[in-house]
């Protein structure tokens, strides 16, 4: 009973030739279709390296201590009279306002 099945299956009905017409007609579809396909496949390898880098970069962080948690910030230099009469005589401190 297969053999029967794909026998005919095999054969082409009109529907079918019907419907590769219709594919053939819409052609310009498909290749848009495939060019937009193409482009996604790019623009996933290219994500897929970029995730890549990126965790190679934060693995390299946690190993070699390249990485800015724990850190403090530099203490900020004290300032001396004679620039804080400086900031004062430019108009850049005001000495009632606290």
């Amino acid at each position: 009973m297969e053999e029967t099945e794909t026998q005919e299956i095999k054969e082409e009905t009109p529907e079918v030739k019907e419907a590769v017409e219709d594919v053939k007609d819409n052609s310009p579809i498909l290749e848009r279709a495939e060019e937009a396909n193409k482009k996604k496949e790019e623009l996933l390898l290219r994500e897929e390296k970029l995730i890549a880098r990126k965790e190679k970069l934060q693995a390299e962080e946690m190993v070699g201590g390249r990485t800015t948690a724990g850190q403090m910030p530099p203490k900020p230099e004290k300032e001396t009279p004679e620039e804080k009469a400086a900031r004062f005589e430019r108009g850049e401190l005001d000495l009632l306002a606290r």
